[in-house]
């Protein structure tokens, strides 16, 4: 006599639980690009910021322009959104393969 294995109607525990997965995935996707949006958002406002710094300095005071203390921040900033810029595409990419959601 050959013993079946029971089958559950339980959905949960007929997919192993693939679905729970799958939406702490999403989950964990959604927060991960909340936390991206923030800091592109905050990133952007400081390069605002120092852009109008940048503006607002007389431009006779200095015969070099801007203060190298503001031009390093600028650069520092347009680095910092650079590298947001890759998370971006790197993210596009796998939502664009399949990889997400």
């Amino acid at each position: 006599m050959h013993a079946y294995p029971a089958v559950s109607s339980d959905p949960d525990a007929r997919s192993g639980g693939r679905d729970k997965d799958i939406v702490d995935k999403r989950k964990a996707w959604r927060e991960q690009e909340q936390q991206l949006i923030e800091k592109w958002n905050s990133a952007a406002q400081r390069y605002r910021d120092i852009m109008a710094r940048i503006a607002r300095e007389d431009p006779f005071a200095a015969p070099d322009g801007p203060s190298e203390e503001i031009m390093s921040q600028a650069a520092a900033v347009r680095a910092e959104i650079e590298a947001l810029r890759k998370k971006v595409a790197r993210l596009k990419a796998e939502f664009n393969s399949g990889k997400r959601y």
